[in-house]
């Protein structure tokens, strides 16, 4: 008689963890970017700045190869500003952390 509310309580746990696993997978993605105003070859300024949100990292990771190519070409036209790109889950912020 105790088995069937064992295995009740099992099956609960295993679905409850199953899906908490599967939310944290399912997480969305950003693309910063970083910019630097150069002087004399040297950086004198930078932000960093969220782009875009992609739902997968492949999505991401696609448009940050597509920003590379036309930033590639954007440089040879203006060397005095450079920007670099990069995918993090929305769980980062890649900037500095903030002081309380």
């Amino acid at each position: 008689m105790t088995r069937l509310p064992r295995r009740a309580t099992l099956l609960a746990a295993f679905y409850l963890l199953t899906s908490v696993t599967s939310a944290t997978a399912e997480c969305a993605w950003v693309l910063w970017t970083t910019s630097f105003k150069l002087s004399g070859g040297t950086p004198i300024h930078s932000i960093i700045d969220p782009s875009d949100a992609y739902p997968t990292k492949g999505e991401c990771d696609r448009a940050l190869q597509r920003r590379d190519e036309r930033e590639d070409e954007r440089r040879k036209k203006d060397p005095t500003t450079e920007r670099y790109f990069a995918c993090f889950p929305d769980t980062v912020d890649p900037r500095a952390p903030k002081g309380k």
